[in-house]
């Protein structure tokens, strides 16, 4: 039976599952990945996340936390405890509740973190592993949207197809 793991955090709230993995191990070692990946978009860690590995009880469902409505500000505590300033445009992507709008919000993180790679300001390494995790956390988010624009039978504005 295949393994699959769950990302948990306050509250016991849903923030990432991922199923089929072969072994436990395996599952466990992408937990701590995505784990790592998380953190790296919220930092400091303002919350625990706690890993859940467990074998599949069949084909897991699109599980997607509901996002705060559009008018609820983001909690002074997440934006205080932002370490670098282009953090706050990469939360913002994740923290987007319209599907329609998250590959704008991805693609102005991604102006900010390619400014900030072009700056001739020395990078300290925390920084530099941020920008690294962040870049992939925002790949794959925006596979994440692609996915549920295809599930839900909507054309991908983004894609080629579309290009005249």
């Amino acid at each position: 039976m295949p393994w699959m793991y769950e990302l948990r955090g306050a509250e016991n709230r849903l923030v990432e599952i991922r199923s089929g993995f072969s072994t436990e191990e395996d599952a466990r070692n992408a937990a701590q990945g995505a784990k790592r990946l998380v953190d790296c978009v919220c930092y400091p860690n303002l919350e625990t996340l706690a890993v859940v590995v467990k074998e599949s009880e069949g084909i897991v469902n699109c599980l997607v936390e509901m996002p705060r409505p559009a008018g609820e500000a983001i909690p002074a505590a997440l934006e205080q405890n932002l370490k670098f300033p282009w953090q706050r445009l990469v939360q913002l992507a994740f923290r987007e509740p319209d599907l329609e709008n998250v590959p704008l919000r991805i693609n102005v993180a991604e102006r900010a973190l390619s400014e900030r790679l072009c700056d001739p300001k020395p990078f300290e390494i925390d920084e530099r592993l941020a920008v690294g995790e962040a870049l992939l956390s925002l790949r794959r988010l925006l596979a994440l949207v692609r996915e549920a624009n295809e599930f839900s039978g909507e054309e991908d504005p983004g894609s080629d197809e579309n290009i005249a």
